[in-house]
């Protein structure tokens, strides 16, 4: 556990890291996104940094303060020690879930065009293969089989936050 004092634009983690940290919000702010999607969901003062990951796999979005920033880090090796986190600071808790739920329904604002474009990428695929034989075929060609397409489901709004 340590108290952090950051700069804005200081990188706190990096999407493919592994998590083995969360961090409470104390004062400032902090982006939360994928680099190169969007725009950042911004974590405010109780919200928890890494809320949305998996502890021990890699960090699934990048956290950049994006003002000066006080920030209190946690262990977190293990999805229990969430409510430890909670229980450490319960004079603050109303503010971690009111800020919880705020982040979560942000996030999801976030990623919903990127699962609408998902879908539309899927909808082409899909259609692009269904045409794909009669092509080989008009080109004299024997088409080749992709078991993978057989196994391509619709994008899930779930695949954007942890399990």
């Amino acid at each position: 556990m340590a108290k952090q004092e950051l700069k804005a634009n200081d990188k706190i983690h990096g999407v493919g890291e592994k998590v083995t940290t969360i961090e409470i919000v104390l004062k400032g702010s902090v982006s939360q996104s994928i680099p190169g999607k969007g725009t950042p969901v911004v974590l405010r003062v109780g919200s928890i940094i890494g809320l949305a990951e998996t502890p021990n796999e890699p960090y699934q979005y990048q956290y950049v303060a994006s003002s000066d920033s006080v920030i209190y880090s946690y262990s977190y090796d293990q999805m229990s020690d969430l409510d430890k986190v909670i229980h450490a600071n319960q004079k603050i808790s109303p503010v971690i879930a009111s800020s919880a739920v705020k982040s979560a329904y942000a996030l999801y604002a976030y990623a919903k065009p990127m699962i609408e474009e998902a879908k539309t990428h899927r909808e082409k695929l899909l259609k692009d293969y269904a045409d794909y034989p009669a092509l080989c075929n008009s080109l004299g060609t024997v088409p080749k089989d992709f078991p993978v397409m057989k196994d391509l489901r619709e994008p899930d709004p779930g695949m954007f936050m942890a399990a």
